[in-house]
């Protein structure tokens, strides 16, 4: 039977409670896990995981689910109610500005050194014993803040996960998503479900990011034990569902039968998988170009999304109200590629991130945290 739990987050502050919210189907020794809105202000996900709870919830009467499946439907609360004189803000804690999708606590190295006396010859077995001294490192973290309060809840939820799908929404965007080269090809064959025109692909993106962190924690496990059952132990990806004022039930329903069809394609539920939408394309996630205006004023757009561009073409112009006598301030490619994600809201400031441009060639100033967007 399905089943509600609301998992209280410490730190909440004085007389203050909060809570992530989590429904469970199924049972089985898979775990599928599915989050939606770690980016508060990022709202198509949350429809999408009200869509997956009423179908799950159909698909579990009917005997047809083959695995355990957890949908966190609000996975920051924190950021669900923040707000700056009428203005939603939830992509960054407001106490600390910590973006709450960056530097999640990585408890590798105390997994490596309590697991090296504890391995055996069977993988499953050396697996089971790696969640649960994960379960313990974390258990013993003590949350220094809010935000650290929340990304521990949600590791501790996922860790025991096969599968992971972190949902979000970029600012005005294609659906693209984010994957490892091992998880590419269910990437791809999600996109295709969704209607995806890119998958960006990196080993590690450099963020710290939710799902990066669980798969950099096998990695180095496997690292450190080859061949002892770490080398894909599971299968991670941050969905991007267009842009976050794409919100409406044609789309959630799509999006939740496009999931459902991936899971029936991997035999975790008995459903139509249904058809391919589009054929994405895998760019190098070194190969996505994030341009910043070094101008503040009126982003005025010269080149639509999905728009394919060259080096030197003119995406966009920023009027400067300031000065009415001198001519438009000009946003050219630095790269050729396609046009994934553009700034929705006209006012900049230097220093603004304005688009993603995802091409096929790994571009030298690409380091760091590769993710980009708005910290």
């Amino acid at each position: 039977m399905s089943k509600l739990t609301r998992h209280v987050l410490d730190q909440s502050g004085s007389g203050v409670t909060m809570s992530v919210t989590e429904m469970c189907f199924g049972s089985g020794s898979t775990v599928v896990y599915c989050q939606a809105a770690l980016h508060a202000d990022e709202c198509p996900p949350l429809l999408v995981a009200r869509q997956l709870c009423q179908q799950l919830a159909v698909l579990e009467a009917q005997n047809r689910l083959h695995a355990e499946f957890r949908v966190v439907t609000q996975a920051n609360p924190i950021g669900g109610q923040q707000w700056v004189r009428q203005h939603h803000v939830g992509r960054v804690e407001l106490g600390t500005g910590q973006n709450f999708n960056r530097d999640f606590p990585n408890v590798a190295a105390f997994v490596v050194e309590e697991i090296q006396h504890r391995l055996t010859v069977d993988p499953v077995t050396n697996r089971a014993i790696a969640r649960e001294l994960w379960h313990e490192a974390l258990a013993g973290l003590i949350p220094e803040h809010p935000v650290m309060a929340l990304q521990r809840t949600l590791l501790q939820r996922a860790v025991d996960a096969d599968w992971v799908f972190d949902l979000h929404s970029d600012d005005e965007a294609e659906c693209h998503l984010y994957a490892t080269p091992g998880d590419m090809a269910v990437a791809l064959s999600l996109g295709g479900r969704l209607g995806a025109t890119a998958v960006l692909v990196e080993a590690d993106t450099g963020a710290q990011s939710f799902d990066d962190t669980l798969m950099q924690c096998w990695a180095t496990l496997d690292a450190a034990f080859p061949n002892r059952g770490f080398q894909s132990p599971l299968t991670a990806m941050t969905v991007e569902l267009r842009g976050t004022r794409d919100v409406s039930v044609a789309l959630a329903q799509s999006d939740c039968e496009a999931l459902l069809g991936l899971w029936s394609e991997h035999g975790l539920v008995t459903y139509d998988s249904g058809q391919l939408l589009t054929e994405p394309v895998a760019y190098p996630l070194r190969g996505m170009d994030v341009l910043t205006t070094p101008y503040c004023g009126l982003l005025v757009w010269r080149r639509s999304l999905g728009d394919l561009v060259t080096a030197g073409d003119l995406l966009a112009e920023i009027i400067e109200p300031d000065q009415p006598e001198r001519d438009p301030r000009q946003i050219r490619a630095r790269s050729e590629g396609r046009l994934i994600a553009r700034r929705g809201h006209p006012w900049v400031r230097a220093g603004d991130v304005v688009c993603k441009v995802a091409g096929s060639k790994p571009l030298s100033w690409r380091f760091g945290n590769l993710i980009g967007g708005r910290q």
